[in-house]
């Protein structure tokens, strides 16, 4: 359906005045406000995607401009950034941040921290960013003068990482001569632009640098790609699923010196944070956000039902020991299977791994799938798009005090998104046009 160019135009503002009302206004327990707001952005979206055409400058500069809506904005639907500015304010003040649960710091009688501490989820548990992270939520910390102040200077870090995948994507679709329009799916994708941005979340970061170690593959450095890929690892852990995929594109002996200088590298960045308990506290920390935590699973919510009808109780305990041994196995099997040795091939498998991890994860918050659009202009398969447009459903449980989810609501997240990708993988002639 092809609109008149003003129509375009008037949608766009449209869409502007969304987002500063989400930035500003918005109250996350108002989940028809939330889903209503959600579905209208994504109907433009997909408005301006299929007919409207602008160029590459012109979508780079818009979707810039309404990033910088949220330049001032306090994050609304999640308060991760809150734990952030804590652990970058305990790093400043010369404690590491790994080292005392926020609860234990506070204690202790340190002074400063009484205005973040309320706003914080998990106050009892030890911090489980990577380093790199640490340096950037410290760096923010060092700079504001209050909390306001370090969530801008934050802010402005992301939109410099949003800035860099945006151009790093656009460099890629070229170099790869792969239809420059596809990089709307990226830099005008409405979750995209809320979930990194708005509510600053820390796989904006992760993404740049997986996109800077991408690239520089491309253009032949190889080693400062395994520092790139590092960086990344050391932003968010998960990046270390792909290394198997740098075998065949590499060869065993280049793939494992990479690997080498990216496992180096993450662990020479947790140096100047150092403690004797670094490592048991990290993990620990991970390990309860595994065994214990749940929301917005798909598959494992599943299985956890089949858990209490055959055992009687939540079986999330031994599904934290064999479901990642089954996401090993599966990206392993996709790494043998494959059997294209291109870097332009990385984006799709990257996707098929990202998906299958999330699959089977029993935590799946709408940012860890934003990563997802990171490689869909480089791939035919739209079922991710889909996932993309369905997963702010899961906002409807912030609508309750009790953040109690509605199952009806995850099965019509989950149903077309799985049907979707059967489709796709099954008749993929069928279905490579039909949303582009």
């Amino acid at each position: 359906m092809m609109l008149p160019r003003w129509a375009y135009q008037l949608l766009l503002f449209v869409a502007v005045l969304i987002h500063f009302y989400i930035a500003y206004y918005l109250q996350r327990t108002d989940t028809i406000q939330v889903l209503g707001l959600f579905g209208i952005l994504w109907l433009i979206f997909i408005l301006k995607w299929k007919s409207f055409k602008i160029g590459v400058k012109q979508m780079i500069g818009l979707g810039m401009l309404v990033r910088l809506v949220y330049l001032l904005a306090v994050p609304e639907l999640s308060d991760d950034v809150f734990r952030y500015l804590w652990d970058g304010m305990v790093t400043v003040n010369g404690t590491s941040p790994y080292a005392l649960r926020p609860s234990a710091y506070l204690e202790s009688g340190t002074a400063g921290f009484s205005e973040l501490y309320p706003l914080m989820n998990s106050p009892d548990y030890y911090s489980i960013y990577p380093p790199v992270l640490q340096f950037i939520f410290g760096f923010s910390a060092w700079m504001g003068v209050d909390v306001n102040t370090a969530i801008v200077v934050l802010r402005v870090l992301a939109l410099l990482a949003e800035f860099g995948s945006v151009i790093l994507i656009w460099k890629l679709l070229k170099r790869w001569k792969t239809n420059q329009h596809n990089l709307m799916l990226y830099t005008l994708n409405p979750l995209v632009i809320i979930e990194f941005v708005g509510n600053l979340h820390a796989e904006v970061f992760m993404v740049f640098f997986l996109l800077l170690s991408v690239w520089l593959l491309v253009v032949k450095r190889t080693w400062l790609s395994a520092v790139a890929f590092g960086l990344a690892v050391g932003t968010k852990l998960l990046p270390l699923m792909f290394l198997p995929f740098y075998i065949k594109r590499l060869g065993w002996v280049k793939a494992t010196i990479y690997g080498s200088i990216a496992l180096g590298l993450t662990a020479l960045l947790f140096i100047p944070f150092w403690t004797p308990d670094l490592l048991a506290n990290f993990t620990s920390s991970l390990r309860l956000y595994f065994a214990n935590f749940e929301f917005n699973a798909s598959i494992y919510y599943v299985i956890r039902e089949v858990g209490f009808w055959v055992k009687g109780y939540n079986i999330i305990a031994d599904t934290a020991v064999w479901l990642p041994r089954i996401v090993l196995v599966s990206i392993l099997g996709i790494a043998i299977a494959n059997k294209e040795k291109t870097i332009s091939s990385l984006p799709k498998v990257m996707l098929f791994a990202w998906c299958i991890y999330y699959a089977f994860a029993t935590t799946i918050n709408p940012w860890y799938i934003t990563v997802l659009a990171a490689f869909l202009p480089f791939v035919k398969y739209r079922f991710a798009l889909v996932w993309l447009m369905l997963i702010p459903l899961s906002y409807h449980a912030f609508g309750n005090a009790d953040y109690q989810e509605n199952l009806w609501f995850i099965a019509l997240e989950y149903v077309p998104v799985f049907a979707w990708a059967g489709y796709e993988l099954l008749f993929p002639s069928k279905t490579e046009n039909l949303i582009r």
